[in-house]
């Protein structure tokens, strides 16, 4: 009997530490899908204004004089453009990712 009450508190004391790291995952994962949504949201507002800035590049560079200043400035910020572009699709790759496995947690964690 009193080995039985003893088995019974020890094993609810090795449950609560458990409980918080359990807990502190959650917690964890829940932080990691916000940092997703929010990354996917910025993302879906910077690539409107890149995409528009790039048409702009594009049609001046089609009436620019060949041997322009202009011209070369405009080409470096089509390559600084393109490199945003990419790194966005990385964001964005990356943060679907995180919520893909927040949905599998959560549906397993069920």
């Amino acid at each position: 009997m009193i080995q039985s009450t003893l088995s019974k508190k020890s094993n609810n004391h090795n449950k609560r530490p458990q409980q918080k790291e359990n807990n502190s995952n959650h917690n964890r994962y829940k932080r990691l899908a916000c940092m997703g949504k929010i990354s996917m949201g910025i993302m879906d507002e910077i690539t409107g204004p890149i995409d528009a800035v790039n048409r702009f590049i594009n049609l001046t560079l089609q009436i620019i004089e060949e041997d322009s200043r202009s011209r070369e400035f405009l080409l470096e910020s089509k390559v600084a453009i393109r490199k945003t572009s990419v790194l966005l699709k990385r964001l964005n790759n990356y943060a679907k990712k995180i919520e893909k496995e927040i949905r599998e947690i959560s549906t397993n964690g069920r």
